[in-house]
C-alpha cells in the first residue's frame, strides 16, 4: 500500500498543535467492522502498519474520541477496487468494530478518502461518524 503524497489532497487532513473547539470538531471516529463474511488477506498486519505510518506522516492520526449517533454515519466499502460511499445504516445491531482510527480532518470528504484506504473496507465495512 502506497502512502499519500504529502503535498496531495489527503495532506489536507492536518493535526494542529494548539486546538480550539472548532479545530477539535475535525476529529472524526472511523471504526472498522468485519461484517461481510470475508477474511482479511495474509498481509493485513503490514497493511495496517503502512496505513498508520501514512496517517502519522500526513499528521491526521489522533487516537480516540467520542462517537456520534450511528444514524449520522456513512459507510465506505471497496468493491472491485472502487470506493462505494453510502448513508448508513451501520452494520447489524450488536456488531462491534474490530479496529478504529480517529482522524483529524477538515471535512467529511477528507475522512471518507482516508477511510477508503483502511484495509477492512475491502473485506468488511468502515464507518465514518462525524462529530456532534
Amino acid at each position: 500500500m502506497d502512502g499519500p503524497d504529502p503535498t496531495g489532497p489527503l495532506r489536507q487532513c492536518s493535526r494542529r498543535a494548539r486546538r480550539t473547539k472548532e479545530e477539535a470538531d475535525h476529529e472524526i471516529p472511523v471504526p472498522a467492522y468485519l461484517d461481510r463474511g470475508l477474511s482479511p488477506g495474509p498481509n493485513v498486519a503490514a497493511e495496517y502498519g503502512a496505513l498508520s505510518e501514512a496517517m502519522r506522516a500526513a499528521d491526521v492520526y489522533v487516537d480516540s474520541g467520542q462517537l456520534s449517533p450511528a444514524e449520522a454515519s456513512r459507510l465506505v466499502r471497496i468493491t472491485a477496487g472502487e470506493a462505494e460511499v453510502s448513508d448508513g445504516p451501520p452494520p447489524t445491531a450488536g456488531q462491534a468494530p474490530s479496529a478504529y482510527f480517529v482522524l483529524d480532518c477538515p471535512d467529511l470528504q477528507a475522512a471518507l478518502d482516508w477511510a477508503a484506504r483502511i484495509p477492512a473496507a475491502s473485506y468488511g465495512s468502515v464507518q465514518v461518524r462525524p462529530p456532534r
